[in-house]
C-alpha cells in the first residue's frame, strides 16, 4: 500500500481532474479488498 498505491494515487490527484481516494476493508486484521473512490476535482491545476 505504502510503496504502490499510494504514489500511483498522488500522481492521479496531482496530473488528473480526479480526486481519487483509497480504503482498505478488512476481515479481523487481514486486508481482503482495497475500495477506491473517484470524485471530480473542481479545483483547477496549475502546471509549475
Amino acid at each position: 500500500n505504502k510503496m504502490i498505491i499510494k504514489p500511483a494515487i498522488a500522481e492521479l490527484n496531482e496530473k488528473s481532474d480526479l480526486a481519487v481516494t483509497v480504503e482498505t476493508v478488512k476481515k479481523g486484521r487481514t486486508v481482503v479488498a482495497l475500495r477506491f473512490r473517484f470524485k471530480e476535482d473542481k479545483q483547477i491545476k496549475m502546471a509549475v
